[in-house]
Formats: structure tokens, C-alpha cells, sequence
């Protein structure tokens, strides 16, 4: 199977049918995204938009912790976007395009990859919408490079222009090369590298990664973030990650105080017969839109004031 292989017959998220999965209704919008053609160490990631999407068919609906059912909002199951005619460039366009189109619909796009380098045209068309910006980046490598492998286009370089523009916020980095390092200091970067998270209470963490997000954040997730122990389908694992709840609890504290432009979840690369990292991917993007619809100004489009959240998630 290649980077430009047939993935036209995706499942819908959660199996969701009728109004809930209808584009028009639906406050969420995924965007499956597979591709790993910059990927050369390890591929695979090109499947995991599939695998999360097939695993969410066996989630509950309703939420624990939120105590509610996050798909009420409708969550539609864009068709997919794969590599073709043109390479990356032509790739990422289609991208920006698409999620541009969903932000003047005012839809929440949620992006399933596939590799990190889709995050760059994601996050131009979330800047484009909103201007002052933060971009959330959760990830074990800073992703800051000039290129890689002679492509800028590389998921080694997917922050580096945006980081140019934006807010960035790192956190979870335990993976980062020599020429990164001064990018990380400058004014403009907040860095959280996990051998420094591990020597103070991980709650002080958290409310200093949520206190640097401005008001609009894009929260952009590479798998690799968490430990290997559970999260092991990735290309490029490294020791001493995130932790489930610990990564829940950062996600709970940013979007409580931030408006959440656009998501993307990338890099999950599905091992044969290892079912479990496939299940936290798909329970991830389901958390992340419960805290949404939870925390923020809408339940559901024309939705009145019996349909509104009223407990904030606590932090």
C-alpha cells in the first residue's frame, strides 16, 4: 500500500448516522488526512486516520466525566484527503483549503492524520481566522526545522513558519536537535521540555501552559507526546511522555479558558493486532470535543437555553 492509496470508504466517527453526522448540522467536522509521504524512518501513520475511526465505532456515547453525550453537537466525518498529482505542496493546499471552508461555516475542524506536516496548513488557515492566535503544540519533538531530508514541507519542519507567526506553546518535548534550541527561547515560544515538567507538581505545569494560551488556540496533538507504554503505534516513540491523564488535564485546562479554533490528532501508526493506542486515539478526539462543548459558548446550532452547559469542566 502506498501514500496515495484508496481510503474512500472511511467509517463515520462513532458510527454516527442521521442528523448528528450531517455536515450541515454538525459543530464538528473531522478531516481525515492519510498521508505519511514525508515519513521516511517509519511509515504507517497513513492508516491511522482508519484505525482511530474504526475504534470509535465501540466507544460509549456518553462521557463520565462530563456527564453528557458530546455527539448531540452532530460530529460529520469529512471524505478524506489523500496524497495525488502534485506531491506535499499540492497535499497541504487542499488542506488549507478545506479547513478554511469549514472555519466560514463555522465548524470546529478536527483533523485526524497521518503525519505532523499536515499541521502547517491547518494552522495557516486557523491564523487566517483569527489573527492573535495561539498554537497549542503537544508533541515529544519540536517539529522547528529550517527542512529535513531536503523538503520544507517535511513533518520535521511543520511548526517552523508558523512558529514565525504565532504564539507557540510546547509541551511534552523530550526529542530536540541542536539547531531548534534557539527557536525555543525566543519571545514569542513558551517550552515546556519534559525533563524540566518532571521536577516540579505536574498541576503547577498545567496552569502555566493554560495561563500562556491567548484567548483562540489551535491544538495541534502528536501521539508521540504520550509514553510509550501507552502509546507505542507511533513512527518515532520516545521514553518519558505524557501520561493519559496528565494530557487530559492539560486539555481541560486550555480549553476552559481559550476559544478552540481547530484540532488535529496525528501520527498514530497502527501495529497489527495492538488494538488498545487505536482505542485512546479515537477516545482522545472524543474528550477533546466533550471538554469543547462543555467549556465553551454553544451546545448545538439554534440550540436554547435547555440545551446549554452550564458546569464548567473542572480544572
Amino acid at each position: 500500500m502506498t501514500g496515495a492509496e484508496s481510503h474512500s470508504a472511511l467509517p463515520p466517527f462513532l458510527g454516527l448516522t442521521g442528523n448528528e453526522a450531517d455536515a450541515g448540522f454538525a459543530r464538528f467536522h473531522l478531516l481525515p488526512v492519510p498521508y505519511d509521504g514525508t515519513s521516511l524512518e517509519r511509515s504507517g501513520a497513513r492508516h491511522g486516520p482508519e484505525a482511530i475511526l474504526r475504534a470509535s465505532r465501540l466507544l460509549e456515547r456518553h462521557d463520565e466525566e462530563l456527564m453528557m453525550d458530546p455527539s448531540r453537537l452532530g460530529i460529520a466525518t469529512a471524505p478524506p484527503i489523500t496524497a495525488g498529482v502534485g506531491g506535499p505542496e499540492a497535499l497541504l493546499e487542499r488542506v488549507h483549503r478545506t479547513v478554511a471552508q469549514m472555519l466560514s461555516a463555522g465548524k470546529t475542524p478536527i483533523l485526524l492524520g497521518g503525519e505532523h506536516a499536515i499541521t502547517a496548513a491547518a494552522g495557516e488557515a486557523a491564523l487566517a481566522a483569527a489573527p492573535r492566535l495561539t498554537l497549542l503544540h503537544i508533541d515529544a519533538h519540536a517539529d522547528l526545522r529550517e527542512s529535513w531530508q531536503g523538503s520544507i514541507h517535511s513533518h520535521a519542519c511543520a511548526l517552523r513558519r508558523l512558529s514565525e507567526r504565532t504564539h507557540l506553546v510546547s509541551v511534552g518535548l523530550r526529542s530536540v536537535a541542536a539547531e531548534e534550541i534557539p527557536l525555543l527561547s525566543r519571545d514569542n515560544v513558551r517550552a515546556h521540555l519534559m525533563h524540566a515538567v518532571r521536577r516540579r507538581p505536574f498541576s503547577e505545569a498545567v496552569t502555566e501552559i493554560s495561563e500562556a494560551v491567548r484567548r483562540h488556540v489551535y491544538i495541534s496533538i502528536d501521539l508521540d507526546a504520550l509514553d510509550p507504554s501507552i502509546m507505542p503505534s507511533v513512527p518515532r516513540p520516545e521514553p518519558g511522555g505524557l501520561l493519559w491523564w496528565e494530557l487530559l488535564a492539560i486539555l481541560r485546562a486550555v480549553i476552559a479558558r481559550s476559544m478552540v479554533v481547530g484540532v488535529d490528532v496525528v501520527n498514530l501508526a497502527p501495529v497489527a493486532g495492538l488494538e488498545a493506542p487505536n482505542r485512546l486515539g479515537a477516545r482522545l478526539v472524543q474528550k477533546i470535543i466533550g471538554y469543547i462543548a462543555k467549556c465553551q459558548a454553544f451546545w448545538r446550532p439554534g440550540g436554547g437555553a435547555d440545551d446549554a452547559p452550564t458546569v464548567p469542566v473542572s480544572r
